[in-house]
């Protein structure tokens, strides 16, 4: 049985892409050398790689934000006539992924200003999203766990912190203590992504 929201991305970025009369590509002219099979093929194809960059929670209203950041990303990144290449889509599809968590998390923070208590989680995905200092307890287990699967973070953030908390630790206390030590983060965030 095929998933509706599946469905629902799916189309949502085909009419961005192609199927509204004022979809993206529309604006730039097709390659000569492509048939009809090879465009409906390279469609099809574009769609999964702006899919494939998109979290899995990433909710309707973040989705009506994407699209026109997508555009403005790919009017950045793209001055040619012809249809943009994938590397474009999916480089415009990430910066317009940051852009949206960043509006989203500024949102939320905004939200909770007035509230005693402000949402931790998205406080610290303020903070990774500006490359921040963070707690290193963040970086691993249950928090961490919950960022991912938030979806806001992507996990090259997660490793470019990973690398600095190591790397931190192998100038203080040596090679051998930062495995040890990394082994055991490893272990505590994979009991903790799993419950």
């Amino acid at each position: 049985m095929e998933d509706p929201v599946y469905d629902n991305i799916t189309k949502q970025v085909f009419d961005f892409l192609y199927g509204d009369p004022n979809g993206v590509l529309r604006r730039f002219r097709v390659h000569e050398h492509l048939g009809d099979d090879q465009l409906r093929a390279e469609i099809i194809d574009l769609v999964e790689d702006i899919k494939r960059q998109i979290p899995d929670g990433f909710s309707a209203p973040e989705l009506q934000l994407l699209f026109p950041e997508l555009s403005r990303a790919l009017r950045r990144l793209h001055a040619a006539q012809y249809w943009p290449p994938a590397k474009t889509f999916i480089a415009a599809t990430q910066e317009a992924v940051r852009r949206v968590n960043e509006l989203r998390a500024k949102e939320r923070v905004l939200r909770n200003e007035g509230k005693p208590k402000a949402d931790e989680l998205s406080i610290l995905e303020t903070k990774m999203m500006k490359r921040q200092p963070v707690p290193e307890p963040v970086l691993w287990g249950p928090q961490a766990a919950e960022l991912m699967k938030r979806g806001r973070i992507d996990k090259a953030a997660f490793e470019s912190y990973r690398k600095d908390a190591y790397e931190a630790r192998v100038r203080q206390y040596g090679r051998e203590q930062a495995e040890k030590w990394l082994s055991e983060r490893e272990t505590w965030h994979i009991k903790a992504a799993q419950s």
